[in-house]
């Protein structure tokens, strides 16, 4: 009897996985890419709810900005590009699939900034693109000179997340000249050592793709559309308790443009690979050895609950990078939306002391070695002045030397981080999760 039952249960196992294998197969052989780009209809209802949410979020927390278009060669496609604010330039580079008003929380701490948000192909009302047709490092790169090119920009701090910290990763490498400074915010996927959420692997695996995003990536109504941020991102429960209406409207609406389906899962296919026996991680597209050379320097915002890459990961990453400072913070992976206010802090403070190099205020900038120094008094003043209007404490930022040159925070060698212990840490506060530096070589 036993072994009779063993035989059945052998037999209807067997049969699962031929199924299964047959639904790949012809999921493999039926899913080939076929339009490579897929233009935005702005006058599709989809595309107007889109158009309104975004709105009303950005309205919720006192964000004015500016549409334009911006015409990419190769691939021939329009991206979108918001521009907030006003002061030197910074290109910002969203997360997820490259929804610019996800960063609406962190944009209404900061001022004295231009903000150039790109949505990168594929999101927030950019042309769609089938990302397993083309490379995408190329594709970073042609989209982000055409935007460099379409606002006359010359080197400028880039700030990424997620998917756009990876971006941002990339054009450092490829456009030295053009990036004075790199932020990340969040894991950059793509990175060694960075692994793919459960939730995100059925995107990956043809023929099962297509279910999992009608399903499992979009909700049914925008009270369920925060779920996703505790089961894919790693964000405590309160924080999706805690978003406004105004988000949860903005994310239903992200899922139901017509580009949304196709972003996340030619993302995810293109990204994938096995990691070991039942593992899964991020296709590795910026080597150890690449970012040995990278010259910029580079914030990175850690998230302790990350779900694509523990500290250990960033610490890795930081103690490659030649002019870096890392941050460990006990939020998920976005983590202004755990606290908005802390990452603003950082992020103002990184931009300051880097002195962007590009914009029409030259008194924002650090002065050169025998210079006067008034105008960075007068940049100090600016950054005091954005703190106390946002209710922040944190001391201003590092006076320039005797020498007139700014007493910059990591001098031009490796910095290896030494994080505090956890015992110390208070989650969800950023500013209690700073990692210690010490200054070996």
């Amino acid at each position: 009897m036993v072994r009779r039952s063993a035989w059945v249960a052998g037999l209807l196992l067997a049969g699962v996985l031929g199924l299964l294998a047959l639904v790949i197969g012809v999921g493999v052989v039926t899913d080939r890419p076929t339009d490579t780009v897929v233009t935005i209809d702005r006058d599709l209802p989809e595309v107007v709810t889109f158009l309104e949410a975004e709105r009303a979020l950005m309205d919720h927390h006192d964000v004015d900005y500016t549409e334009y278009a911006v015409t990419v060669e190769d691939p021939a496609l329009r991206v979108r590009v918001l521009e907030v604010g006003e002061g030197p330039p910074v290109l910002v580079l969203p997360p997820a699939a490259g929804e610019a008003a996800r960063l609406a929380p962190l944009l209404g701490q900061l001022e004295g900034y231009r903000f150039l948000l790109v949505n990168l192909p594929g999101g927030g009302a950019s042309d769609g693109i089938d990302l397993r047709a083309v490379d995408q490092r190329p594709m970073a790169r042609a989209t982000l000179d055409a935007v460099y090119a379409h606002f006359g920009l010359d080197e400028v701090p880039v700030v990424g997340a997620s998917v756009g910290g990876t971006w941002a990763l990339w054009y450092a490498l490829d456009r030295p000249e053009r990036v004075s400074a790199v932020g990340q915010l969040g894991v950059p996927v793509a990175v060694e050592g960075t692994v793919v959420p459960p939730a995100l692997v059925v995107l990956g695996i043809p023929g099962v793709d297509r279910i999992a995003a009608a399903t499992v990536m979009v909700s049914d109504a925008p009270s369920d559309a925060a779920d996703s941020f505790e089961e894919a991102f790693g964000h405590p429960n309160g924080t999706a308790q805690r978003l406004p209406a105004a988000a949860l409207e903005f994310e239903h609406a992200v899922q139901r443009l017509p580009t949304y389906a196709l972003t996340w899962r030619s993302l995810a296919q293109d990204s994938l690979r096995m990691a070991g026996f039942g593992g899964w991680a991020t296709t590795v597209e910026i080597r150890s050895d690449e970012l040995g050379e990278l010259k910029s320097p580079v914030l990175l915002v850690w998230p302790s609950e990350d779900p694509f890459g523990g500290p250990a990961v960033g610490e890795e990453l930081a103690g490659l990078l030649p002019d870096a400072r890392l941050h460990i913070a006990g939020t998920g992976h976005l983590p202004w939306l755990d606290d908005a206010e802390g990452v603003a802090e950082l992020l103002d403070r990184f931009l300051d002391a880097s002195g962007p190099a590009a914009g029409p205020d030259a008194s924002r900038r650090w002065p050169t070695a025998g210079s006067s120094t008034a105008s960075s008094t007068a940049s100090a003043s600016a950054v005091d002045q954005r703190r106390n209007r946002r209710g922040s404490t944190a001391a201003a930022t590092s006076p320039p030397s005797a020498s007139g040159a700014p007493a910059h925070p990591w001098p031009g060698r490796t910095r290896r981080p030494t994080r505090i212990p956890d015992a110390t840490l208070d989650r969800g506060l950023i500013n209690c999760q700073i990692s210690n530096w010490d200054s070996r070589d």
